[in-house]
């Protein structure tokens, strides 16, 4: 499972930087903008719809891998946030490649089956492409731009090929545009910078989508992947492009045997519930994310969990920050806030499960709670809820501990090591995640376990 993400910060260094976003070009007007688009998600590994579906992963195959990618992910982080430190130069994005959760989209016409690792943290679409000169091996179709009528390369002459780090005039043929995205880990993808047609689930069509056709992509991409469609408040991402400010997406819920589908909605479709919260303004370091404004944390039998109250607040030297991302899949919280809400679930689950300590998942607060029982052991388990500015969530009690042995249940929030924290996809389970990127708002609305067919 995919990780939660640290942030490393050097208090030293003075910041000055111009925002990526203001050296793309403008995302061109969708002539299908209007139209309500859903996508279907799906976990490449456990979801059961999944053509690469692994139906012999144990419970504590889920945890331990759940664990590496968050620890994966937050070295990732730690790398970009020094770079960007040292260097106040252009941000190279985290690699999607420890991420798990595939969005379905066929590309070109006719249509090729693509899945692309969805990312609250990534911008401009590419999709790896024939012919391939130096590529990772792919299980899926391979997008071929030849054989598709709808594919049309982007001139240097445009205003979409802009003079910037990621997309420049290709230094051979000096007519077409190019792209080239190095990711924090030395990952890459290098190819044609065009626009092509999308297909979603729901059989809307999106037409004239900028994306890359990646013929180079090297480093730690894997087999199941076809390439990266991002969603985050950035001007080439998936959402910016179609000119939609309102979406919203629901994960599989991956605390089941048996893992069904999410859902992304885009526009109209998109779920949303009041009151709303108001998401802290970006900063340059972190403008591929979305900022929650935690304020505290509240366990039942416990009580509010004691930290200062502006603990996740972004800071001015750009510490701090509670993170939405679906890059990671368990909570990371600072220090004072982690050690506070460890003590209070222990103490509101009292003795009557015992303690497993030292358990191979790394998870610090483990219970035996008997083979089959977790209808009891979930009367045990205390209601945790986040407070943020203007709006309260609880967690679903199958957010809250996860089965990593039969019988074996795992508290899953993990300590951020540095300078920011991050809220998880795990965490999320349960609720459509609605985001209104004109009003800069966030809702949390209660969903059913197969969100993506209710």
């Amino acid at each position: 499972m995919a990780a939660l993400v640290i942030l490393f910060l050097l208090f030293s260094i003075k910041v000055i930087c111009v925002s990526s976003s203001s050296r793309l070009p403008p995302a061109q007007r969708n002539e299908n903008s209007d139209v309500g688009i859903k996508m279907e998600i799906i976990h490449r590994y456990y979801s059961s719809g999944s053509p690469f579906h692994n139906p012999n992963a144990t419970l504590l195959d889920r945890a331990i891998d759940m664990v590496r990618r968050s620890n994966l992910r937050a070295d990732n982080y730690c790398r970009r946030r020094r770079r960007w430190f040292r260097t106040n130069d252009v941000i190279t994005p985290i690699s999607p490649a420890h991420g798990d959760l595939l969005a379905v989209v066929d590309v070109g016409t006719p249509g090729v089956k693509s899945y692309a690792l969805l990312d609250t943290g990534s911008d401009v679409p590419w999709f790896q492409c024939l012919p391939c000169k130096n590529c990772y091996d792919q299980l899926p179709d391979l997008y071929d731009p030849h054989k598709s009528q709808s594919y049309t390369l982007i001139k240097c002459s445009e205003v979409r090929c802009d003079n910037n780090p990621s997309i420049r005039c290709n230094s051979i043929d000096r007519v077409t545009c190019s792209y080239d995205v190095e990711y924090d880990d030395s990952s890459r993808s290098i190819g044609d910078l065009a626009t092509e047609t999308f297909t979603f689930g729901d059989g809307t069509k999106a037409t004239n989508v900028i994306f890359g056709c990646g013929h180079q992509n090297t480093g730690t991409f894997f087999e199941e992947m076809s390439g990266s469609i991002g969603i985050g408040p950035t001007s080439l991402s998936l959402p910016s492009q179609l000119k939609v400010t309102r979406l919203s997406f629901c994960f599989p819920r991956v605390t089941e045997e048996t893992v069904t589908s999410g859902q992304l909605r885009l526009g109209s479709p998109a779920i949303f519930s009041n009151p709303k919260i108001k998401l802290h303004p970006g900063r340059p370091e972190l403008e591929e994310y979305y900022l929650l404004p935690l304020v505290g944390i509240t366990v039942e039998f416990y009580g509010p969990v004691k930290f200062p109250r502006d603990l996740f607040e972004p800071k001015k030297d750009g510490s701090g920050g509670f993170l939405l991302d679906s890059g990671t899949y368990i909570t990371r919280l600072f220090r004072e806030a982690y050690e506070g809400v460890i003590e209070a679930v222990a103490e509101a689950m009292g003795e009557e499960y015992p303690r497993v300590y030292e358990h191979p998942s790394q998870l610090e607060l483990c219970y035996d709670g008997g083979k089959g029982k977790w209808k009891y052991f979930q009367n045990a388990v205390p209601e945790i809820t986040f407070h943020f500015t203007g709006r309260d969530m609880v967690l679903k009690d199958y957010a809250t501990f996860m089965e990593v042995n039969t019988g074996t249940w795992c508290f899953p929030i993990l300590m951020a090591r540095n300078t920011s924290s991050f809220f998880g996809a795990f965490q999320m389970q349960g609720y459509a995640v609605g985001l209104d990127l004109a009003a800069n708002e966030v809702s949390f609305t209660s969903a059913p376990p197969d969100c993506a067919n209710n």
